[in-house]
């Protein structure tokens, strides 16, 4: 709604004659984002990323809100997840997003069309065969088959020619995170729009979204679609570098977290990804060799420009542990990690199929505005688990990365990592410990450390530890005197071992936890020479939304706050 009051679209919709325009009123557009914020929390509790695309995308990298003269906003999730999606708003009920709303979804030949339909809702023009109301979202589907992304139709079914639209998957991915319109939300490349559209041109469709019927007879009034940007961005919003939205009235920083990033040069050099194939046919016996030769492995990745502070300078400190299960939902984690001090992440992936080959760490740590340290712990020669796998089908990582992070409010220094043998996670058995069969591994079980600075211009300790069974003693050396907080994946004894009490209830399980519980089991821990400000608590991996659940990881967030 601010971004709406700060940057209208047209007061009504506009014809020529009777003929439509293809424009958007904004409460339209208001109405068409929620409903995309809807769309995108159903795609997200069944395992998903829904992302912005085509006319969608575009509006994103533009105008940083949907495209003023469209009447509709696109979107793509994979294509497994679209049976699963009109399950939920499909049939004649829909989905109760609100005690006087639902979100409904009809399936036709090319897209599921998306909408909500409200108590006191002002009927749009229905056409005769239109069994859907505008403004609604073109929810479409794709697969990757021989490293190319291909839109499908929503039964699977290849598109037929001059509707087949396909192109290579490093043009598509990584996805990134845009503004739009006050909402976050995922999309492809800035590339892949670039490469379709020319983003220096100002079109208006000559397809009516809201009279589908009447939409062609605009071509008989203006054969030319196109209009003068120049002008048009004297009333409308346009997406400026430097992170600005102007629309000749009003000028606004779209919020940090929304500006691109890129991802650091070295994140590529741990290994030469065409190697992993040959790597992964290779005996057990040579995992560990195979490991020790990969470069940079205990390097780590430092970034101290996002939080421009040098010292935590608060009495006290909250800090979160959290067991992100490949940071794939990181976007959905936002809300459950704001205002926190310091952030201690296990599995962060950079680069892997399964999460949008994104850097889950980095991406995360620029929307908090938090500094970050991640460390390698794994790296990936398949891709992931048999779930992981059966949905990423036909792709390949990028990287193929997995990893630890610390993220901080201040400035990180001085970060050493302690690795664990490979082991039995180079092994080709089918056993618990390599997802049966399904991952192999180089790297080891890990833990990092680093150090910084508080209030009083002390030196702290943070440490970030994966089910490390080495390596009590070198910790030990590493804290010294300091005071100390290490998180993680891990034991409680581990905490003894190295010398720190453990500030955790043992009463409060943490896995496996969903939406609907804790589980019975404690595989989080929380272990610091800290006073304990505010005890330990443990909170439910879950983002909630329209009355919809997602899921974020099998593990509980533990959370404490440490004084001085």
């Amino acid at each position: 709604v601010q971004h709406f009051q700060n940057f209208p679209s047209f007061e009504s919709f506009l014809y020529v004659g009777d003929a439509p325009l293809a424009v958007a009123a904004t409460d339209y557009l208001a109405k068409a984002v929620c409903t995309l914020q809807i769309a995108q929390q159903v795609a997200s509790s069944l395992g998903a990323s829904l992302h912005l695309y085509a006319g969608g995308h575009l509006g994103a990298l533009l105008h940083g809100q949907p495209i003023p003269w469209d009447d509709d906003i696109d979107a793509i999730i994979p294509h497994w997840a679209t049976e699963a999606f009109v399950k939920v708003c499909g049939g004649n009920e829909g989905l109760s997003v609100h005690t006087a709303a639902q979100l409904k979804c009809v399936t036709t030949f090319n897209a599921v069309k998306v909408y909500v339909e409200y108590e006191g809702m002002e009927e749009e023009p229905r056409d005769r065969k239109r069994w859907w109301t505008a403004p609604y979202i073109d929810l479409f589907s794709y697969i990757v088959d021989n490293d190319r992304l291909k839109e499908v139709k929503p039964n699977g079914a290849e598109k037929m020619m001059g509707y087949r639209i396909d192109f290579p998957v490093e043009d598509y991915f990584p996805t990134d995170v845009y503004y739009y319109a006050g909402i976050y939300i995922m999309g492809p490349n800035a590339n892949l729009a670039r490469s379709r559209y020319n983003v220096n041109r100002c079109m208006m469709s000559k397809f009516n979204h809201r009279v589908p019927s009447q939409g062609g007879r605009i071509e008989s009034v203006f054969p030319e679609m196109d209009l003068d940007c120049c002008r048009m961005s004297r009333v409308f919003p346009f997406l400026y570098h430097g992170g600005t939205i102007q629309n000749g009235h009003n000028r606004t920083f779209i919020p940090h977290a929304a500006k691109s990033i890129s991802v650091p040069t070295n994140v590529s050099s741990h290994t030469d990804i065409s190697l992993r194939h040959k790597w992964a046919q290779l005996d057990e016996s040579q995992g560990q060799g195979l490991t020790n030769n990969l470069p940079q492995l205990n390097s780590v990745e430092l970034e101290n420009s996002f939080a421009p502070r040098d010292e935590c300078t608060n009495r006290s400190l909250k800090v979160i542990e959290f067991n992100a299960a490949r940071g794939g939902h990181w976007l959905e984690s936002v809300d459950l990690l704001r205002g926190v001090d310091i952030v201690i992440l296990n599995e962060m992936d950079i680069g892997m199929a399964r999460s949008g080959q994104q850097h889950t760490a980095r991406l995360l740590a620029h929307m908090l505005s938090m500094n970050y340290a991640w460390g390698l712990e794994f790296v990936e020669l398949t891709n992931g688990d048999a779930l992981e796998q059966e949905r990423t089908k036909g792709m390949y990582n990028l990287h193929g990365l997995h990893g630890s992070a610390i993220l901080a409010k201040c400035k990180l220094h001085e970060p050493v990592i302690f690795r664990d043998d490979v082991g039995r996670y180079f092994s080709d058995r089918r056993i618990p410990i390599n997802a049966w069969g399904y991952e192999k591994r180089l790297g080891g079980r890990m833990g990092m450390y680093a150090r910084v600075q508080v209030s009083g211009g002390q030196s702290l300790v943070v440490g970030c530890t994966h089910k490390l069974q080495g390596y009590a003693n070198e910790i030990r050396q590493y804290i010294g005197s300091r005071k100390a907080v290490s998180a993680g994946d891990q034991k409680r004894e581990f905490c003894h071992r190295i010398g720190l009490p453990s500030v955790d209830d043992p009463e409060h399980a943490t896995w496996p936890a969903s939406c609907e519980g804790f589980g019975n089991g404690r595989g989080d821990n929380i272990c610091s020479n800290l006073e304990v400000v505010v005890p330990e608590a443990t909170v439910k991996p879950c983002f909630e939304r329209f009355g919809v659940s997602s899921q974020l990881s099998d593990h509980a967030l533990t959370m404490v706050t440490l004084g001085f």
